[in-house]
Parts: structure tokens; C-alpha cells; sequence
């Protein structure tokens, strides 16, 4: 039996769907990106879980080690195995203004420290929060603050519909 291959338009396709299907109220932007795709989404779910959902319709692997890239075959719900047309997935996702504001004060509340909020520079209504140096040791604090204000999402395990059978 032949290996079909799916073209990057179908595999963008079904990465909305499976998106659209574990995160339905969160507004995801599916664009194709050269030999890739982009996934940005404002709020939501975090980078971790989205790329967990959505990494194994990535067709290509890549190691730095030996500079090789490798190819994937993936098998969907239907259990037929395909070649994605896609070769990397790379996930982003914004904080609206809003919600640094809100991470921003409860962190406040916690260390007694505002994290500076600045309007992000290429995304129009998001923002981005940022520590002095003099708190940076307090990142991993923010980063924590910033997930569990999310908490309405599910945690893993979300697991994919489609996975990789073969890597080559």
C-alpha cells in the first residue's frame, strides 16, 4: 500500500481542526510560513500544549548535531499513514493587554515587584511583560503566574489524533 503525501494547504487544515476541537473558544491564525506552518494565538492555552497537539503533523526532524533532516510518516484517526506537506510548526502565543495587566498586578500582590507591560511591537492589541535585571531571578515566578492565569484550559495529557508511526 502506497504512502499518500498531504499537501501543506490540508495538513493547515487539520491542524484548525484539531485546535478548533480540544480549544474551541480560543481564536488560532494557521499560516503557511515558506516550508512551515505558524501557529499564533492571543490568551489561551499554553505553547507546550499546543505544540504537543500539533507537532505530530509536522513531516520533517531536524538534528543539530549531525545537520541531518529527516522526514516522518504519520498515521491519522482513519489509520491510513500520509507524508505532511509541512516540514516545522513553530507556536506563539500573545498575551492581550489585558491579561499582562492582570499577571502583572497579581504578581505585584506576590512579590511585591510590577513587572514592566509594553505594547508588543509587532502584534497590534498584545503585550509583553518584562523583569529588571535586578528581578530577573524572578522570571520563572512571572512565566508560573502566567500559566495558572490560564487554568481554564485543560493540562496534558491532551493527546493528538494523529501521530508518527516512522521516522527516516
Amino acid at each position: 500500500m502506497a504512502i499518500k503525501f498531504i499537501p501543506a494547504k490540508a495538513i493547515n487544515r487539520m491542524i484548525r481542526q484539531e485546535l478548533k476541537h480540544f480549544f474551541p473558544g480560543v481564536k488560532f491564525s494557521v499560516r503557511k510560513d515558506g516550508h512551515s506552518t505558524k501557529v499564533e494565538w492571543m490568551d489561551g492555552p499554553s505553547q507546550r500544549l499546543v505544540r504537543k497537539l500539533v507537532g505530530s503533523l509536522a513531516g520533517a526532524t531536524f538534528d543539530g548535531m549531525t545537520d541531518y533532516k529527516g522526514g516522518r510518516v504519520v498515521v491519522g484517526p482513519d489509520g491510513e499513514e500520509f507524508y505532511p506537506g509541512i516540514d516545522f510548526i513553530s507556536t506563539e502565543r500573545f498575551l492581550s493587554e489585558t491579561a499582562a495587566d492582570t499577571i502583572a498586578g497579581k504578581f505585584h500582590d506576590t512579590f511585591g515587584v510590577f513587572p514592566e507591560v509594553r505594547a508588543h511591537c509587532c502584534k497590534p492589541g498584545a503585550a509583553t511583560l518584562s523583569l529588571s535585571m535586578e528581578h530577573i531571578h524572578l522570571r520563572n515566578n512571572l512565566q508560573k503566574i502566567v500559566e495558572d492565569y490560564f487554568t481554564v484550559f485543560p493540562k496534558p495529557p491532551v493527546e493528538s489524533r494523529y501521530r508518527v508511526v516512522r521516522e527516516f
